[in-house]
């Protein structure tokens, strides 16, 4: 609110050097882990998915959790896409999944 900066833009600009350039990275780095996605789901609780942000928490894709999270992270993917068939997935391309901060999946 202070920084006045729309909703569905937070995931952008909350990003790590924001924290830094308003004198937050201690507190980035103490309480969150250096996770900006952490430090704005304290705030705004389920609001925002984790692959939304520049980057994913540290771990995030390894192991067991890491798996479920890939499979929650497709989910989501398949149903923004609207994708029902093999047609369907014939038109994604590497840039659906940058756009979507999926990337790194």
């Amino acid at each position: 609110n202070i920084y006045q900066i729309p909703f569905d833009e937070i995931p952008k600009k909350a990003n790590y050097n924001f924290f830094v350039q308003n004198g937050l990275q201690r507190l980035l780095w103490v309480f969150y882990k250096n996770s900006p996605f952490k430090a704005v789901n304290d705030v705004y609780q389920n609001e925002f998915l984790p692959w939304q942000f520049a980057r994913v928490p540290k771990g995030f894709w390894n192991g067991k959790d890491g798996y479920e999270n890939a499979q929650l992270a497709m989910k989501w993917f398949v149903k923004k896409k609207n994708i029902k068939s093999v047609e369907d997935c014939r038109r994604i391309t590497t840039y659906d999944f940058e756009q979507t901060g999926l990337i790194g999946l």
